[in-house]
């Protein structure tokens, strides 16, 4: 239960009424996250994103991170105005998560995004005022410890916890003095509460009352309350948990039972780990999958005495998922590696950089390569950009730039390090078929169809190359040539190599199907479309399902059916840009340009066009649809110089970001007829 926040959880929702920034101060380990986390949920604000700073050091810039939870693409060359072109859109709220350490960059990115986006409301968790003039501040309290007409919250929340660790010592009325004391020796501080709870169970009430005592009058501990608390748990820990207590603090998030037996020293660690999980210092997620976490104010204070030995051996944990993942992979059990990505995602970023600090980075770089390719069909943009800021020193690290690089929007570059490296390695080398893999569909982009098609050949004949990569190479050769007309051929291929099945694979295998029926039989690409979302939502895949979509918002768009086009266009792109997917926006709002001009819009219609024609980001065009595009292109021309109009008449081309709000807005207008 959330006891003793009433009036707070009031006085927050009315701040929320009439201010655009909120910032809840309070000391750590009070419950500031809580309360705002009880106060989204009490108004069902679905509307609103997190950004959690607390893993930042003092004083980085915020900008990327809060870039990153809106799904903005790395490597932005103006991030704060990409963030506040992206809150035009959505969320209507941001909520900024620990910004203590931090405080400059706050204000300077809250500021400008106050400014320039007028319905944008900001919340913030802090200790301190962030220190600007539009920012209304909520002080917290530890919780009461003294009620002058029934117990007290914090004597209330304390019981509650402790009849949690067991039924055998939950206080009973009689006990009321002595909760009300541990609780005011305490200070009522919520993470004080939940961590010393335990305590009670292994020394009874009147002995952790005397514990507290003699730790007060002692001196014992400082560096703050919380601090206090957590070293006094640890001091009543057996060795073994002590010991464990230390190494696990190397996990920078949820972690698992194989990862603590990888890291610790310890020969059996699983009674310590029962252990801290009695003591309250690491916590069990609910739901089956039995991972464990620690409360950040508590991973503060252990994280100071991480034994260097935990650390290699974590980095060393890290190497072994990463080959892990790339086996898993190319055995073509998608689903597992979606799981094992979802899970580890914090692990494999701070292994990279460990390796990196470490000079490790030949294994840095190894690492990168073998999750390159599934991190791009998960669009995993903040695993993007840990990677992508390395520069490459290895064959491995230019595998893994190349891969991620033409999801965001520089396939070129993606495909010359592809030739380039193709050229340095032996053909038989276990890392062309990842290259390969990774980068075939960047030629797409570029409209290189013989590279695909030779890169495709390459990929599933290739004597490394894993079930996986077989079917992959298929798809992409198979695509390639149904672009530059040679349907029998396409058709040959798949049918040769490639069956669908219930994986990312497969997926990719029902969309290519669906692409060469589409000139012939809309009935049949309608249907493999269905099978491939179904595969790829299975799959953990957001690429290859939101390829499928902008595939079916090309049949709604060449049967004329404008009014299911509308809403899919929006929804598509909308998805595309909380991932950051840029060069995916270009394909999908080109489709947007054809809406325009039947709902008498030709000006912004002509202006989508040639902003998509000048980005570097977008892909280009080949086949019907560069032939397409071109006869639009016309089209609009001359219905502009009907009205004496020679081009739009905001004529330069604008970012993606600049152009999708107005685009959006112009598509509530109906179709005429």
């Amino acid at each position: 239960p959330f006891e003793g926040r009433a009036s707070e959880l009031a006085e927050l929702a009315a701040l929320t009424g009439r201010a655009r920034l909120v910032n809840v101060v309070g000391a750590g380990g009070v419950g500031k996250t809580r309360l705002v986390m009880e106060h989204l949920c009490a108004h069902d604000d679905a509307d609103v994103v997190v950004v959690e700073l607390a893993t930042l050091a003092p004083g980085s810039s915020i900008a990327s991170s809060v870039g990153r939870a809106l799904g903005l693409e790395p490597g932005q060359t103006d991030v704060q105005h990409a963030i506040a072109q992206r809150l035009l859109i959505a969320p209507t709220r941001l909520v900024l998560d620990n910004c203590e350490h931090v405080l400059a960059s706050c204000a300077g990115l809250v500021r400008e995004l106050l400014r320039a986006v007028e319905h944008l409301q900001i919340l913030a968790t802090s200790r301190r005022r962030i220190g600007l003039p539009e920012e209304q501040v909520l002080r917290i309290a530890p919780l009461a410890v003294e009620s002058a007409d029934g117990v007290a919250p914090g004597a209330r929340v304390f019981a509650d916890r402790v009849a949690r660790c067991s039924l055998d010592a939950a206080p009973t009325y009689e006990d009321g003095p002595l909760v009300a004391e541990i609780t005011q020796l305490l200070d009522g501080l919520p993470l004080a509460l939940e961590v010393a709870a335990p305590r009670a169970h292994l020394l009874g009430l009147e002995g952790l009352r005397d514990q507290l005592r003699a730790r007060q009058s002692s001196g014992v501990g400082g560096g703050g309350l919380i601090a206090g608390t957590v070293r006094w748990s640890t001091d009543l820990l057996t060795d073994d948990a002590a010991t464990l207590f230390h190494e696990v603090c190397v996990f920078p998030g949820r972690f698992g039972l194989e990862a603590v037996e990888a890291v610790s020293s310890l020969p059996a660690p699983v009674d310590a780990l029962g252990e801290l999980v009695e003591a309250s210092l690491v916590t069990v997620d609910s739901g089956g999958s039995r991972r464990f976490r620690l409360l950040e104010p508590v991973r503060e204070v252990g994280a100071q005495g991480v034994p260097a030995a935990a650390t290699t051996a974590f980095a060393e944990w890290v190497l072994d998922l990463g080959e892990v993942i790339a086996r898993e992979w190319h055995a073509d059990h998608p689903s597992h590696v979606h799981g094992l990505l979802a899970d580890h995602r914090y692990d494999l970023r701070l292994g990279f950089s460990v390796l990196r600090d470490a000079s490790r980075a030949r294994d840095a770089e190894r690492l990168a390569s073998r999750i390159a390719t599934p991190l791009v069909l998960r669009a995993d943009l903040e695993l993007f950009e840990a990677i992508l800021a390395a520069a490459p020193q290895h064959p491995e690290g230019r595998c893994a730039h190349a891969t991620l690089e033409w999801a965001i929007g520089r396939a070129s570059e993606s495909v010359a390090t592809a030739v380039e490296l193709l050229q340095e390695l032996d053909p038989d080398d276990p890392l062309v078929p990842l290259l390969l893999c990774g980068v075939a569909p960047a030629c797409s982009f570029t409209g290189d169809l013989e590279r695909m098609v030779d890169f495709g050949a390459r990929l599933r004949h290739h004597p490394a190359a894993g079930p996986a990569d077989r079917v992959y190479g298929a798809s992409f050769e198979a695509l390639a040539r149904r672009y530059l007309g040679d349907v029998v051929s396409a058709t040959t291929i798949l049918d040769e190599t490639a069956e669908p099945g219930s994986s990312d694979a497969g997926g990719f295998v029902a969309f290519v199907r669906a692409e060469i029926a589409a000139a012939t039989d809309t009935d049949a690409a309608r249907e493999w479309l269905e099978v491939g979302a179904q595969q790829a939502d299975a799959a953990g895949s957001f690429m290859i399902r939101r390829m499928i979509d902008v595939a079916r918002l090309a049949l709604f768009m060449n049967t004329g059916n404008f009014d299911a086009a509308r809403p899919l266009v929006r929804s598509v792109v909308d998805d595309l840009l909380v991932a950051g997917l840029i060069p995916q926006g270009w394909m999908t709002i080109r489709h947007a340009a054809t809406l325009l001009a039947a709902s008498g819009q030709p000006d912004l219609a002509l202006l989508v066009l040639d902003s998509a024609n000048a980005s570097p980001q977008a892909p280009a065009l080949h086949g019907d649809a560069a032939q397409a595009d071109a006869e639009l292109r016309a089209q609009l021309s001359a219905k502009l110089a009907e009205h004496g109009v020679e081009g739009p008449a905001c004529r330069a081309p604008q970012s993606f970001g600049e152009l999708w709000p107005a685009v959006a807005a112009a598509l509530t207008t109906p179709t005429p007829g």
